[in-house]
This record gives structure tokens, C-alpha cells and sequence, in this order.
């Protein structure tokens, strides 16, 4: 995620009745601004220094995830995590050898979901696509993992 438009943040805590607290917002800048899947006790450990307990991780999450801000994840290389979600309709490509995480839009299964639909007499509300594998940058044994792990690596993508 290249930037955090706050006002849309504050605006989606005000819809949802929350207030914008320190602590998540804390916990949700830590999640936006590494483009990575991460634990609750990884969020802890980054945000220690600052006094957020693990506690006030797992329940800032819990809100940040109501309010479709965050997104489970539901296996990493450092088991489920959490990622912040730039839009309303994502899918991830989530690496596991590095944790990151790369939107993208437009899945095209809108004729199959019908179709599935239909067939089994289903109405389906929502879907998830989480597609796991390893990221270029880990597949690729000169770039390794040195600088690839600090570096901004949430983009969005279409799918083809």
C-alpha cells in the first residue's frame, strides 16, 4: 500500500461506530505500511517500543477487520496473519517464504460464481482468493532476501 488516505479511514470507523484510537491506528499503519502479512505477535513485537500490548493488537484487529480495513490471511510462512486491504474487492498473491503481499483486481469469476451458483442453488454474498506461491524476488536465488524485505512491496495488479 503506497499511502494511507486517513480521511477514508477515519470516515470507515465513523460508519462502522468506532472511534479512531492511537493504538489502531498504530496497528493499522504498522500492517499498511510494510505490504507484508503479519502475525499478531509480530505486530506486537514491531509495536512493543510504543507500549501496544498484545491484547490491544488482537482486539485493534478485530475492529480494523469488521470495518474491512485488514484482511485474515489465512497461511503464511509465519502461519495466518493479517494485511491491510487498499479496496473493497481484493484477492492477494501472498509469498510464502516472505510474508508479501501483492493486491490484485479483477479475478474474472464472476461467470463461474454464477454458474456454481446456480447449479447448487446458492446464494453466494461474497468471495476470497488468496493464490500462495513465492514471490520473484525469493525465487530468484541472486536477489535473495537482503533489501527485499524493507522494500514497498504492496502493489496492485490485475489478474490475466
Amino acid at each position: 500500500m503506497t499511502g494511507i488516505d486517513w480521511n477514508q479511514v477515519r470516515e470507515r470507523f465513523k460508519q462502522g461506530g468506532y472511534a479512531l484510537t492511537a493504538q489502531r491506528r498504530l496497528v493499522y499503519e504498522a500492517l499498511a505500511q510494510s505490504g507484508r502479512c503479519h502475525t499478531p505477535h509480530t505486530l506486537q513485537a514491531e509495536l512493543e517500543h510504543l507500549g501496544i500490548n498484545l491484547t490491544t493488537v488482537y482486539r485493534a484487529l478485530e475492529v480494523l477487520g469488521e470495518l474491512e480495513l485488514v484482511e485474515h490471511v489465512h497461511s503464511t510462512a509465519a502461519g495466518h496473519g493479517y494485511a491491510a486491504r487498499s479496496g473493497s474487492h481484493v484477492h492477494q498473491l501472498v509469498c510464502q517464504s516472505c510474508g508479501r503481499v501483492i493486491e490484485f483486481h479483477h479475478c474474472d469469476l464472476g461467470p463461474l460464481i454464477r454458474r456454481l451458483a446456480r447449479k447448487h442453488h446458492f446464494k453466494v454474498e461474497h468471495h476470497h482468493l488468496e493464490l500462495h506461491g513465492v514471490c520473484e524476488a525469493c525465487d530468484t536465488p541472486q536477489l535473495g532476501q537482503e533489501g527485499h524485505q524493507s522494500e514497498m512491496v504492496r502493489g496492485s495488479t490485475t489478474a490475466t
